[in-house]
């Protein structure tokens, strides 16, 4: 079973990033497909999530196109 990342800040450390900095890149990863937003609870709640295979495989085309984070 894949392991996913929940909240922006659990993402941020995955990456070696600032909360900051991530929250600059989320429209690129929202529009790659990589991050997606996860209601739950009561009172209903978002969360962001990604799933650490598709984060590493981003990752992994970014750094073959030559881009940093």
């Amino acid at each position: 079973m894949a392991e996913i990342l929940v909240s922006q800040k659990a993402i941020a450390e995955f990456l070696g990033i600032s909360l900051s900095k991530f929250k600059g890149l989320l429209p690129e990863l929202r529009s790659a497909g990589v991050v997606f937003t996860r209601i739950n609870g009561r009172p209903p709640q978002r969360r962001t999530c990604a799933v650490k295979s598709v984060l590493i495989n981003w990752i992994t085309l970014k750094a073959e196109k030559g881009e940093t984070i």
